[in-house]
C-alpha cells in the first residue's frame, strides 16, 4: 500500500522513516503534528494501525470529539488506541474477525463463534464500503450502529 500522490508530495506528509509519505498524524489524536488545523482519517494517515473500516470509524468518533474540543477552545477529551478489526476469509461465506490494536490483540481477538462466521462475511462483502463513505465518515452518531461495537 502506497500513498497517494497528492498527499505524498504536499507539506502534510512525514518526511523521513517508515511512514514517509503518509499525513504525519499524532497517533492517538489523529491531529496533524504540524498543522494542528488539520485531522486525518483512514488509509491516508502514517499510522502503525488502521487500513480498516472498523478503524476507521474509531478514529471518525476521535477525530469528531477532538475537533470539537478545538472548535470550542477545550482540552481535546478522545485518544485513539489503534484499534482495529480484520475479517479474515477462510471460505465461500465464512469469515473471522481478528481485532487487535497498538499494543497486542484485543481480548475477544479472533472471533470464532459459528453464527457470527457467515454474519461478518454478509458485512464484509455487502455493507463495508457503502457505510465507510455515507456513514462512517460522516461522523456524529451515525457511524456507531455500525463499525464502532465491532
Amino acid at each position: 500500500m502506497y500513498p497517494i500522490k497528492a498527499v505524498a508530495d504536499s507539506k502534510l506528509t512525514k518526511s523521513r522513516g517508515h511512514y514517509k509519505g503518509w499525513l504525519d498524524v499524532n497517533r492517538e489524536t489523529m491531529q496533524h503534528n504540524v498543522f494542528k488545523n488539520v485531522f486525518g482519517i483512514g488509509d491516508i494517515c502514517g499510522t502503525p494501525l488502521g487500513k480498516t473500516v472498523s478503524s476507521a470509524a474509531h478514529q471518525a468518533k476521535v477525530v469528531h470529539i477532538n475537533l470539537l474540543s478545538d472548535i470550542t477552545q477545550q482540552r481535546q477529551q478522545e485518544s485513539y488506541d489503534g484499534f482495529s478489526a480484520y475479517p479474515i476469509k477462510t471460505g465461500y461465506s465464512e469469515v473471522i474477525m481478528a481485532k487487535f490494536n497498538y499494543e497486542d490483540l484485543t481480548d475477544s481477538a479472533i472471533n470464532n463463534a459459528p453464527n457470527a462466521a457467515k454474519k461478518w462475511w454478509l458485512s464484509d462483502v455487502y455493507e463495508a464500503k457503502s457505510d465507510y463513505w455515507n456513514k462512517i465518515l460522516k461522523g456524529g452518531d451515525s457511524f456507531t450502529e455500525v463499525w464502532f461495537f465491532i
